[in-house]
């Protein structure tokens, strides 16, 4: 009799660990997949300084509309007030980073551009696209800004908090991440296709430098990273000839030797 009791309780022992195995923790993929109610709403803000609607005024020179038309998203309704004006203000700021004193819409074009790559009540991750044409000038200055945020900390996340560059990781860089064709909307797959083996080597060429500064201060180079619901994306700044800028897309997954981001499993309460 002793004996089934024995056997009975090492049983539900077992059973119990599996169950809070899988209801109580989760590693970084589930916690950036889980599905969650949104603790915000999210509205788009639209600044348009022009004395025409865009597309009305087109510059048969330079090929581009006249005027600043800029998009980028607002957080509303987060219960940490301080912590959604500091995400609004960063968003902003950035957004209208191409808008300097000299400039005027009479004569120049600035544009952004946005993509939300991830929104849980855990992170929120946004990739912009800002686009400036100033008049005389021969092409357009077109670069790429990241703004991911840890909602429950408030940390603002740079790629050296999401992932630990070492020398194994760059020596391993081509083999996880893959190219992804860039939403610069000036330039069409046939374009893109030819440039493709170029900025794989002019990146190869730029991973030991760049990657090695973002251990440090990411402002202070061109290469950004933002996080969808299962992988990491780095931006890479490239010549204005090969489309600007580049995207490295890998599966997180692919990553957990490097992996800081979510790494500690989190009790879910």
């Amino acid at each position: 009799m002793n004996k089934k009791i024995y056997v009975l309780l090492i049983l539900i022992g077992i059973i119990t660990f599996i169950i809070m195995s899988c209801n109580d923790t989760k590693t970084t993929s589930d916690l950036l997949c889980q599905d969650s109610k949104l603790i915000y709403n999210i509205i788009e803000y639209k600044y348009c300084d022009s004395y025409t609607t865009e597309g009305e005024f087109y510059d048969e020179i330079s090929g581009y509309d006249k005027g600043y038309y800029i998009t980028y998203p607002q957080i509303e309704n987060l219960t940490n007030k301080e912590l959604e004006t500091l995400i609004n203000e960063k968003m902003n700021d950035i957004a209208m980073s191409r808008i300097f004193d000299n400039m005027s819409p009479e004569r120049d074009n600035v544009k952004t551009t946005y993509t939300i790559t991830l929104s849980t009540d855990k992170y929120f991750s946004v990739r912009f696209i800002l686009s400036s044409f100033v008049e005389h000038q021969a092409y357009p200055n077109v670069s790429i800004k990241t703004f991911t945020i840890d909602l429950q900390t408030g940390e603002i996340l740079t790629l050296k908090d999401i992932i630990h560059i070492n020398e194994s990781f760059k020596s391993s860089f081509f083999n996880i991440f893959k190219n992804v064709k860039n939403d610069y909307e000036f330039i069409n797959d046939t374009e893109y296709s030819h440039f493709e083996e170029t900025i794989n080597e002019y990146i190869g060429g730029l991973i030991d430098y760049e990657l090695l500064l973002t251990c440090d201060d990411e402002s202070n180079v061109d290469v950004h990273s933002c996080i969808t619901a299962d992988s990491l994306i780095i931006c890479f700044s490239v010549p204005h000839s090969s489309g600007s800028y580049a995207l490295y897309a890998a599966k997180f997954s692919e990553l957990i030797d490097w992996l800081i981001l979510g790494k500690t499993k989190i009790i879910i309460k």
